[in-house]
């Protein structure tokens, strides 16, 4: 089976901001063609907006495990390990900002 009907589809709803949705809907597209690289990345970023990092990082650890030389693999690995280091820091400061 194709898979882009449903790549497309999760791809419209990223757009709209439905990123839960947009997961399902690039996973079923995934399922169709594991091999297919952008199919881990968008979901990658999207995890990342719903603030799930762990789950984002295992995501696109996939994606670097399936095309260890793809730019794009690289630059969001590195770009969650910059975002989980903020996300990490955001939550130390509100812990202290509660304990005053």
């Amino acid at each position: 089976r194709n898979s882009s009907p449903y790549f497309e589809k999760g791809i419209a709803l990223g757009n709209l901001k439905q990123y839960s949705q947009a997961i399902e809907w690039i996973t079923k597209a995934v399922d169709l063609n594991p091999q297919y690289l952008r199919g881990y990345l968008i979901p990658g970023c999207s995890t990342t907006r719903l603030k799930r990092f762990q789950q984002a990082i295992e995501i696109i650890d996939e994606a670097f495990e399936l095309d260890p030389q793809s730019s794009s693999a690289k630059m969001l690995k590195e770009v969650m390990f910059e975002v989980t280091k903020l996300e990490v820091y955001q939550q130390a400061i509100e812990r202290s900002q509660e304990e005053e």
